[in-house]
């Protein structure tokens, strides 16, 4: 199946947190971006972030968890 990229990103580490915890609720993600971002940072800037992809048919599923992934995180720092 192909994959498709729902998020871009600056920090390899945010791509890493994100892939982690789509991994832990059974969408196993890739970073395709994440050796050359490893090797020189800056590369990932001028390519306009660090992808995080996931099989097509997993995307809707997965940008649901990022966002209520997102939505607590916010409510968690306006308490």
């Amino acid at each position: 199946m192909p994959m498709e990229t729902i998020a871009r990103v600056m920090s390899l580490d945010l791509a890493q947190t994100m892939k982690m915890n789509l991994g832990a609720r059974g969408i196993e993600a890739f970073i395709p971006d994440e050796v050359s971002a490893t090797v020189d940072p800056f590369i990932s800037m001028a390519k306009q972030g660090i992808r995080l992809q996931v099989q097509e048919g997993d995307s809707e599923r997965a940008l649901q968890i990022l966002q209520e992934l997102k939505d607590a995180d916010v409510s968690e720092n306006e308490s």
